[in-house]
């Protein structure tokens, strides 16, 4: 079998994306294009409270990007992915991205068999990106770790992005802490790290953010 052009991967990974917010009840809506696409991102994913897509049941919007390969074998749980920091630095600029890479792999009979990864990118990991690209003076791609949407599921993902995304304002992001005070408690956060679902329970192969919780100890 031939190689599929790239034009065709594009519209095969943008449609995969696009069934999986198309899925019953899912309260999700996918604005994504092809062909002529923005500065960055190709798209947003609509999320509402329930699957009404009603006015007053609308949670907020996610901002995508979706990248097609095609392989001549599906990875497994995680995969790897270089991004130029340009757009890291763009992501960063509007609070994030859900960014998606679609595996595509044709098979000797001609079937298509697709599996979808994904990362979601939020403003206190992307600052930490640049800022450390920026103390280098250097250029660039950093290569991220993507996860298997299968090992759950597009909403929940989307609604976890939106309620970490109000957790890290950029102004709270950028804002210079003082390292000499000592705080009692700091709340860890994980995207990804699900205990009850054993391919996502090893505790070390999840990234966490963390907040400190703003009151000092009295000595």
């Amino acid at each position: 079998m031939g190689k599929l052009n790239s034009n065709q991967i594009e519209r095969l990974a943008v449609d995969a994306v696009k069934t999986e917010s198309n899925r019953p009840y899912s309260g999700l809506v996918a604005d994504i294009k092809e062909g002529d696409k923005g500065v960055s991102f190709d798209g947003d994913i609509t999320v509402f409270i329930d699957h009404t897509e009603k006015v007053e049941a609308f949670l907020g919007k996610v901002q995508v990007q979706i990248k097609g390969k095609e392989v001549s074998r599906l990875s497994g749980n995680t995969r790897t992915f270089p991004l130029s920091l340009k757009h890291i630095k763009n992501y960063y600029k509007q609070s994030g991205v859900l960014f998606f890479v679609v595996e595509l792999n044709l098979d000797n009979s001609g079937n298509m068999n697709s599996k979808i990864f994904y990362k979601q990118l939020l403003p206190q990991e992307l600052s930490n990106i640049i800022r450390l690209y920026d103390q280098k003076k250097k250029q660039g791609s950093k290569s991220i770790e993507l996860r298997a949407l299968e090992e759950s599921d597009l909403r929940t993902i989307c609604v976890r992005f939106l309620n970490e995304q109000q957790k890290q304002p950029l102004n709270l992001v950028e804002r210079d802490r003082s390292n000499s005070i000592p705080y009692q408690e700091y709340e860890l956060r994980s995207l990804t790290f699900n205990p009850d679902n054993h391919s996502t329970s090893n505790v070390y192969e999840h990234d966490f953010f963390y907040t400190e919780k703003m009151r000092p100890i009295i000595s």
